[in-house]
């Protein structure tokens, strides 16, 4: 490739990336419509690696949302239309994925197996303007360890299998899902994923050594009504601490979606929740993953300068397993709040790998 060529595409996906990003601070206001379109029309746009990120960071209803809202559809009519044949698909994928979880939830309620479900719709629907803007992937139900054979018994009867290793119900201390998460799907008649639940009986991978058993949590389950039912979840503190713990410390921010659910945990609790929240974070030792998503957000909304964090979150990287970008732990150890908590994580980490 001529190196005129290879210049041309990085600077190419570099606005590409720009552009995504404007975007997102439309969608919250940190920039207004006359300056977007005149970003629009001094940037070349790669539409392919455009929706590629929009995927990626999982922010396509917020972006469209936002062209919408802005009527800059006859701007990039071909982008929009892209845009609106993925969320239509995702549309549908939630509404059925929730039609699901009812059916689910009522044969777990018939067998009196107590859990929450997290995550999600019920996070969307105590922190998001509209449920419709935020992607449900799968489902998240935390229960008690021993209830975890039963729910599983329940998840074959209704069509789902085993997602990742078979479990030896008898011993499940000793399985590999003990250590990450019970996961489970049902296919298509193609063998194709419909839908994807998972169980937990705490709320991160074993390795990372934080304590959150949702044994504990759900004496203090809270009743939320979504679409006509009753849906047992935790309540806004528990969920924001949930948050921070998927997206800050096992996906170390790497989404612009994290950025924004956190942008609205921001904007919906107030002064007391707030200081609940804080007395939450010193009793896990979350504060410095809490406030470093904080920074990125600030970055995100133009309130502070860009730095080497931000330039990770951008490359993509980060959206990656960490199995195909190891660096994702050195920016996951920066936000633990003592060198203790980084050693015993790397030492996990070394048993883990050794073990499994």
């Amino acid at each position: 490739m001529p190196a005129t060529q290879s210049y041309d595409d990085d600077k190419q996906s570099f606005e590409t990336k720009e552009v995504l990003v404007t975007f997102v601070r439309l969608f919250l206001k940190n920039i207004n419509r006359k300056d977007c379109i005149t970003l629009l029309k001094s940037k070349a746009i790669n539409g392919r690696t455009f929706i590629e990120l929009a995927k990626k960071h999982k922010c396509c209803q917020i972006i469209l949302h936002a062209i919408k809202v802005n009527k800059l559809g006859r701007h990039i009519p071909k982008l929009t239309n892209r845009l609106q044949i993925i969320v239509d698909k995702t549309s549908i994928h939630n509404s059925n994925l929730w039609n699901e979880y009812v059916s689910v939830s009522d044969m777990l309620d018939r067998e009196n197996i107590e859990y929450v479900i997290y995550k999600g719709v019920p996070f969307a629907q105590q922190f998001y303007p509209s449920s419709s803007l935020r992607h449900s992937v799968d489902i998240d139900l935390g229960l008690s360890l021993e209830d975890i054979p039963k729910a599983a018994r329940i998840l074959f009867s209704a069509g789902y299998e085993d997602h990742k290793n078979k479990i030896d119900y008898s011993n499940i201390t000793k399985s590999r899902a003990y250590q990450i998460d019970f996961s489970y799907v049902k296919r298509n008649s193609e063998n194709q994923i419909l839908y994807n639940i998972e169980l937990h009986w705490q709320a991160a991978h074993h390795v990372l050594q934080l304590s959150y058993p949702f044994e504990d949590s759900i004496r203090n389950k809270v009743n939320l009504k979504i679409k006509d039912k009753d849906v047992p979840t935790l309540s806004k503190i528990e969920l924001t601490v949930l948050m921070l713990i998927h997206h800050g410390m096992v996906d170390v921010w790497g989404k612009l979606r994290h950025l924004i659910d956190l942008h609205f945990v921001l904007e919906t609790l107030n002064e007391t929740e707030m200081t609940k929240l804080r007395t939450r974070l010193k009793e896990l030792k979350l504060n410095r993953c809490f406030e470093l998503g904080c920074q990125q957000l600030k970055i995100l909304k133009q309130e502070h300068k860009q730095d080497e964090f931000w330039e990770q979150i951008m490359s993509g990287n980060l959206t990656k397993n960490w199995s195909e970008y190891r660096p994702k732990l050195k920016w996951h150890l920066k936000m633990r709040e003592s060198y203790l908590e980084r050693i015993k994580v790397l030492i996990s980490l070394s048993m883990f790998k050794l073990r499994f």
